[in-house]
């Protein structure tokens, strides 16, 4: 594959390799990257563009500590341009991937801060939660539904994240949205059937409260 590819300059290199990132062409991703930092070594974007399709390649049950490239890459991109939020937030993935939470959570709030995402907000309350700090990560997934709320995947990750701590009454706003955004969908009310009957399940099990009136709140909701 090395000799495939031919660029005149780094950025039709990057381009080229964005087009073949986004149809999750990884390899030919990954060669578009590596032609781009051979023909311009400080361009930062091609650094941790590198590394990013280094990572998406591999996916996290072949990441390990050897993989000491991918780390490399995205430091290099870095140093070349400390407001990078790509890489940073690559780094996160990739430290996430090695199961180091306290890395994944640095950088991916590294990357936060650098840029509002969508993704950069998921990927750190998901950390926060693998982390045990659930405040933060209810926090965050609220935050995330409030600014983007038409993204159906924040809100099923808030309010699956809030019912399993039985905090109904938070939720509900939320939940009524939810049901909104997956109307039309049947994959998506699927999943939205299956958090509210595993809710269901919780509530019928306790010994404090068998259907409590917050959680009959939300009845009204199913069909």
């Amino acid at each position: 594959m090395g000799n495939e590819f031919e660029f005149a300059s780094a950025d039709q290199a990057v381009s080229t390799g964005k087009a073949y990132l986004a149809k999750k062409e990884y390899a030919s991703g990954e060669e578009c990257f590596r032609k781009a930092v051979e023909i311009d070594p400080l361009c930062s974007d091609a650094w941790g563009l590198l590394g990013e399709s280094m990572i998406a390649g591999k996916n996290s049950y072949r990441i390990d500590e050897s993989d000491e490239e991918i780390p490399q890459c995205l430091q290099k991109a870095i140093s070349l341009d400390p407001k990078n939020h790509g890489a940073f937030s690559s780094l996160g993935t990739f430290y996430l991937y090695l199961g180091d939470y306290e890395n994944a959570e640095k950088y991916y709030q590294k990357a936060l801060n650098l840029k509002s995402d969508l993704v950069y907000i998921s990927n750190l309350a998901m950390v926060f939660y693998l982390n045990g700090n659930k405040s933060a990560s209810e926090k965050l997934r609220k935050l995330g539904c409030d600014t983007y709320p038409t993204n159906f995947n924040i809100h099923l990750d808030y309010v699956e994240q809030m019912f399993s701590s039985s905090k109904y009454l938070e939720a509900l706003p939320y939940y009524k949205r939810l049901t909104v955004l997956s109307e039309g969908h049947p994959e998506k009310e699927e999943l939205v059937i299956k958090i509210y009957d595993r809710a269901k399940e919780r509530e019928s099990k306790s010994i404090i409260s068998r259907f409590s009136k917050t959680f009959q709140m939300l009845k009204w909701q199913r069909k």
